[in-house]
């Protein structure tokens, strides 16, 4: 994975933080404490996950203690993606409903 890229993402996702936005997927959020979710305060709390797809990065926000095999196969939305080094914060279907 591209080191380069997974610093990016936790940059922009700090921006966030400090800027006080709302923020949240299944695992945690960045704007208030929530029952059975993390709340990411700082860097140390969460991990970015990365998987390439169609010449498209797409991206998870996890906590850091996250560890499941096959990850990619449980989520039904990525965070986000990078595309020509822009990073587009939107939730999108990891793939579709039957």
């Amino acid at each position: 994975m591209d080191t380069n890229s997974e610093k990016n993402i936790i940059d922009s996702f700090e921006e966030k933080r400090v800027r006080g936005e709302r923020w949240e997927n299944e695992y945690g959020c960045l704007h208030i404490r929530k029952f059975k979710k993390e709340y990411f305060y700082d860097s140390s709390q969460y991990k970015v996950i990365v998987q390439k797809k169609h010449n498209l990065l797409y991206f998870k926000i996890v906590p850091k203690y996250y560890q499941v095999p096959f990850r990619f196969y449980h989520w039904d939305y990525y965070d986000g993606f990078i595309n020509n080094n822009f990073i587009e914060w939107k939730r999108i279907m990891t793939r579709p409903f039957c």
